[in-house]
């Protein structure tokens, strides 16, 4: 029979140079851990593309394992494609649209979905 024996939920908070705020959860089942929820920008300017605070270090390849998108964007069109690519062996991920990393600024807020093979 199959046993689930390694099973977690819990609560996570996005870092960055601009103290962000967040309302994120993680579901982690074996080694596959899944995040979702909200990251808005803080009030000392641009978070940059780089956002550190997943809940566990990312597996060393990476690579058509890990990823995820930004499904709302505010202030921003609707229509536009945002991308999340989790590093290698890190704890941190970048968003994207296109090949130009994004910036988070003060007050604007994604919600994101990532999932990725933990180490």
């Amino acid at each position: 029979a199959n046993t689930l024996d390694d099973y977690e939920e819990g609560v996570w908070a996005a870092t960055g140079n601009n103290s962000p705020t967040s309302d994120l959860t993680y579901t982690k089942i074996g080694n596959r851990v899944t995040c979702t929820g909200f990251i808005t920008g803080g009030s000392g300017g641009t978070l940059g593309a780089l956002i550190s605070g997943l809940p566990y270090t990312s597996a060393n390849d990476v690579a058509g394992t890990a990823g995820g998108g930004v499904v709302f964007w505010n202030n921003h069109a609707a229509s536009q494609t945002y991308t999340i690519n989790v590093n290698a062996n890190a704890k941190n991920f970048y968003m994207f649209q296109g090949a130009t990393a994004l910036d988070l600024g003060a007050s604007k807020t994604v919600r994101v979905v990532i999932s990725y093979q933990a180490a």
